[in-house]
């Protein structure tokens, strides 16, 4: 069965069409600091922030429509020869402080909390770090809606992933599936972190890593001719339609995801959506043929991210 495609759309025409429950993702967080053991590296900690304590992230990925790309600017990732793609054990630090400056991806856990039971998975086929990017466009990392990492902390967020280097800068853009007030969502975010002033992408007046109704209502109260304004996007001195254009080029597009018994995710048959049918999906990775046309859940003849996060929505 064809199920509608969880490509995010954008700009104009998505405001209108799209019209989903109110989002809680607040904004992608990075909060930098020097590594104390190696001169000149930097360790970049990356964090989706909500608004409501019961919000829960799923996956982090990369699909054709919205391809992740991280990538250090001027430098490579600081990569420990003890570490690994995900958060290093708490007690492996005592004997290697540096370790807890690794990079690594997650969800929710980090080098001050991991003490073996992470639940973060790599999804095949897990491309690994390049010297200076991790690029993906079917495959992620994400945990299922009953691992209570996902859920955000004390300060409202969910580390995302950890990324140290020597370069000058360092940006992302990637997709975010998460669960508000039940509901499962999809959203296409970036962030950045350099020392060039200015927003990661045009349109982000708040600096908070989208671009939502809070930059349109910045743009109106500057409206006109302005000097050096942040809302004058194209610097010519004036906030008009072409500036209004820009910022929704970039707009933030929260985008439900397709749950019910339609779907399809139940992929062996006995009635719940869980682990049994996540490893027949993971067994599966490819084009969609034999015992593996069952895990097709999207109907586009390749299993892959998309049918992941099908699953993941329909979990239970």
């Amino acid at each position: 069965m064809k199920v509608g495609t969880l490509g995010l759309v954008a700009g104009a025409g998505a405001l209108i069409a799209v019209c989903p429950a109110a989002a809680t993702l607040t904004g992608i967080v990075v909060v930098s600091e020097p590594d104390p053991y190696v001169a000149g590296l930097v360790r970049c900690s990356v964090y989706a922030e909500f608004s409501k304590s019961d919000d829960h992230l799923v996956a982090v990925c990369g699909t054709v429509d919205v391809p992740l790309q991280i990538s250090v600017t001027g430098g490579t990732f600081y990569q420990h020869a003890f570490g690994g793609d995900l958060a290093p054990l708490f007690i492996l630090q005592m004997a290697f402080p540096s370790l807890a400056w690794d990079t690594f991806v997650t969800i929710g856990v980090g080098p001050d909390n991991n003490n073996g039971a992470d639940a973060t998975l790599l999804m095949p086929p897990w491309p690994g770090f390049g010297p200076s990017t991790l690029i993906m466009t079917n495959a992620g990392w994400f945990v299922t809606p009953a691992d209570a990492q996902g859920a955000p902390d004390a300060d409202g967020r969910v580390l995302l992933g950890q990324f140290t280097s020597d370069g000058t800068g360092i940006d992302g853009r990637f997709l975010v599936q998460f669960i508000t007030g039940g509901v499962h969502m999809q959203a296409a975010v970036g962030f950045c972190h350099s020392n060039q002033e200015g927003p990661c992408f045009a349109g982000d007046l708040d600096g908070d890593n989208l671009v939502t109704i809070e930059d349109f209502l910045l743009l109106l109260a500057d409206w006109g001719p302005c000097t050096e304004c942040p809302a004058d996007i194209d610097n010519d001195g004036l906030v008009g339609i072409t500036d209004f254009l820009a910022l929704l080029g970039n707009w933030t597009v929260f985008v439900d995801v397709p749950t019910g018994a339609e779907v399809g995710a139940d992929l062996n048959g006995d009635g719940v959506v869980g682990i049994a049918d996540l490893l027949i999906l993971l067994s599966c990775q490819g084009p969609a043929q034999g015992d593996c046309n069952v895990a097709d859940i999207d109907g586009d003849g390749t299993i892959g991210v998309n049918d992941l996060l099908l699953l993941i929505a329909n979990w239970g």
